[in-house]
């Protein structure tokens, strides 16, 4: 027939198809035309079953996109059974009211869906700082980022206020969570990261304060007096947050705090007036070096009878004398090498100069002669003191007091030694 449809073609068109006129076939013989209305409308049946079966199934997903598109597929198919003009069998009626019943809720339950998928896409903004900030919380409270926790916070914070402010997304049990996070993380975040805070700039400043004092420790060894004194007034400077700083109570709880003022405690009394020491001791010791030859000299010229020669080094070594000996402020009688000097100064200056006539003889004509200084307790040339190791020797040229570094055997000569001042 002219209004019919081949059986390849798609039923789903905008006209309706004609309807039946004239008598019925006989039973077993149906004409074109109700074969084809029969196969169109199985076809809808089918199809808007199917659009159904997948419309709830992304329902039960809560997939808007998916359920509004499966939807549409059953609505499509389900027209061409709301628009049959002969009877529906029982199973396409069935599909029928079936679909007519769901659409009393889909505008609603799409409407919902959709509402959803707008409240998710901001849920997953906030989910990777609200679980960064719940990963922070957990740790120990040395190991938490403070400063961290609160960028994340304020990330979160801005990202959530869409939701915050949309009751309308406040029926999902999603929302419901995420806005019982916030309230019970807030307090909770704001206590901790400034715990955090604090412990971290504890530890920084312990940190700063047990390297100065390590570095102070080695100067000290060393007899670095200006540098301890120098690394003395950092320490002050950097342990101010300890004992003085508007954050020292709570800074005291810690134990490390309080190992290392322990530690300060302990160097207060004293690191001051021994960087001092060390300075002045250093100070006496530069002294002493520009002195030590013109002694050992004096004595050597005075045995010699020279008295010119003598009284000149006198001279040179007066100066020096009357700064470490006299010391109105005591800061060199104490130490021990001055102590030696001054006793060796007070024998130089009580020894009367036995004039003799010229010698007309050159220094190595004197080389093997006994013309020997007074044993003394400590070199003459580097001022070290003797000892069962450094050895007590005499320079056969000028007679001075020297140790073996300062005395050696010359190359000509393998048995007679000569001071380094004399070669």
């Amino acid at each position: 027939m002219s209004g019919g449809t081949s059986g390849d073609e798609c039923p789903f068109g905008t006209a309706e198809p004609p309807a039946y006129q004239g008598t019925a076939p006989p039973r077993g013989e149906p004409t074109a035309q109700h074969a084809v209305d029969a196969k169109a409308l199985d076809i809808g049946m089918t199809k808007t079953q199917s659009g159904l079966i997948k419309y709830r199934t992304e329902v039960e997903k809560c997939s808007y996109k998916n359920a509004k598109k499966h939807w549409a597929e059953a609505c499509h198919a389900v027209a061409i059974l709301e628009g049959a003009t002969g009877g529906l069998s029982e199973p396409q009626q069935k599909i029928l009211d079936e679909f007519r019943q769901a659409k009393e809720s889909a505008d609603a339950t799409l409407d919902r869906l959709a509402l959803l998928n707008e409240a998710q896409a901001h849920l997953i903004k906030c989910k990777d700082p609200l679980q960064k900030i719940k990963s922070q919380i957990d740790k120990a409270e040395d190991k938490q980022d403070g400063l961290g926790m609160k960028k994340q916070w304020a990330v979160l914070q801005e990202r959530s206020e869409a939701i915050r402010n949309n009751p309308s997304y406040h029926q999902f049990a999603e929302v419901q969570s995420l806005l019982q996070d916030l309230e019970t993380l807030e307090p909770k975040l704001q206590e901790q990261s400034a715990a955090a805070v604090i412990n971290k700039e504890m530890r920084d400043a312990v940190t700063k304060c047990e390297r100065i004092v390590k570095d102070l420790e080695k100067a000290s060894s060393k007899g670095q007096g200006q540098q301890v004194l120098s690394l003395w007034t950092k320490l002050k400077i950097a342990s101010e947050c300890f004992i003085t700083g508007p954050k020292a109570t709570m800074y005291a709880q810690y134990g490390q705090v309080q190992e290392f003022l322990k530690k300060y405690n302990a160097l207060a009394p004293h690191v001051e007036e021994d960087g001092r020491r060390m300075i002045h001791e250093q100070e006496a010791n530069e002294m002493l070096e520009k002195v030590q030859r013109p002694m050992a000299h004096a004595f050597i010229f005075i045995d010699k009878g020279d008295k010119a020669e003598a009284d000149k080094m006198r001279w040179e070594i007066y100066n020096v004398a009357r700064t470490l000996i006299d010391d109105p402020f005591g800061y060199y009688s104490g130490f021990e090498q001055v102590q030696r000097f001054a006793s060796e100064y007070k024998r130089l200056m009580e020894m009367q100069v036995k004039e003799r006539g010229p010698d007309l003889s050159g220094p190595r004509d004197h080389v093997g002669k006994e013309n020997w200084q007074e044993n003394l307790e400590a070199c003459t040339v580097c001022a070290k003191p003797f000892t069962f190791i450094r050895r007590r020797h005499h320079c056969r040229v000028c007679g001075c007091v020297a140790c073996d570094k300062c005395c050696p055997k010359p190359k000509f000569s393998d048995k007679n030694r000569i001071c380094v001042k004399c070669q």
